[in-house]
């Protein structure tokens, strides 16, 4: 009978010789024979099992059940473990499927954002009624505004997915904090959703969207705050800052994109 050393065994299946050893203390794999120097020999009659334990694996299934399939074998039990594999991959096709939609949707945005070369232009738009997740939480830094961003997306139950999250989350900051040209604090956090228990009111908006770091955003807001006051505008509600693109698109401060959005009262 023709044996192979472990290292061979490990080579011909990329699973490290720990792994082999693991599996043979929890009684799946045992070797042929164990030389005196313990170097470990397998025949075929043991090493088939690998093809097996290691297809389970990537299914989920737990070694428990793999070493009562392997050491119980009948044609029954192999077509019950078919129809458990065969179940498995269609949850993971759909998850697959529901993966590459929201990453479809956000290459659409992103592509659209790239395009997009009005920066710096204050311009009044319709906006219709949004639903969204709010999170109100004093923020001083950029870092805790993604921080809290992240932890309003871990409390979502949302079918539109944490791929496209960060493309649809942003900062709210309090009038006054405005009013007193406090550009960077704010109250709190939001996250664009259509099963949001928040709403964000239809109506007209004064909308700005520059490109950058955020070191020059108070010149931003200084040129909507005379906007508003050279059009005898009044503020409607708390102000959003939209980061479009961030940190999580690009390491390049020169290439993030934010929108502020302020509503005016009709």
């Amino acid at each position: 009978m023709k044996l192979y050393k472990i290292g061979t065994i490990s080579k011909l299946y990329n699973i490290s010789t720990d792994l082999l050893r693991y599996y043979e203390k929890e009684g799946l794999i045992k070797p042929q024979e164990i030389k005196e120097n313990k170097y470990r020999y397998y025949s075929a009659k043991q090493i088939w099992k690998l093809s097996t334990i290691r297809g389970l694996r990537n299914l989920g299934v737990s070694l428990g059940e793999i070493k009562k399939y392997i050491e119980k074998r009948s044609t029954k039990k192999s077509l019950e473990l078919v129809d458990f594999q065969l179940g498995v991959i269609h949850e993971k096709l759909d998850e697959l499927l529901e993966l590459k939609k929201q990453l479809s949707s956000k290459k659409i945005y992103l592509q659209k954002i790239l395009e997009d070369n009005k920066y710096n232009e204050i311009t009044e738009i319709i906006l219709p009624e949004r639903r969204c997740y709010k999170k109100y939480n004093d923020i001083a830094t950029d870092w805790e505004i993604d921080l809290e961003l992240k932890k309003l997306t871990n409390t979502i139950d949302s079918e539109e997915g944490e791929y496209f999250a960060g493309t649809r989350g942003g900062a709210i900051l309090r009038v006054d904090d405005y009013n007193n040209n406090k550009y960077n604090l704010y109250k709190g956090t939001f996250l664009m959703d259509s099963s949001g228990e928040s709403l964000l009111k239809k109506g007209r908006y004064i909308s700005l969207t520059f490109r950058g770091g955020y070191k020059e955003k108070n010149i931003y807001y200084e040129n909507i705050k005379k906007y508003i006051e050279d059009n005898n505008l009044e503020i409607d509600e708390e102000i959003l800052e939209i980061y479009k693109i961030d940190i999580h698109e690009t390491d390049n401060e020169d290439e993030f994109v934010t929108e502020i959005q302020i509503k005016i009262k009709e």
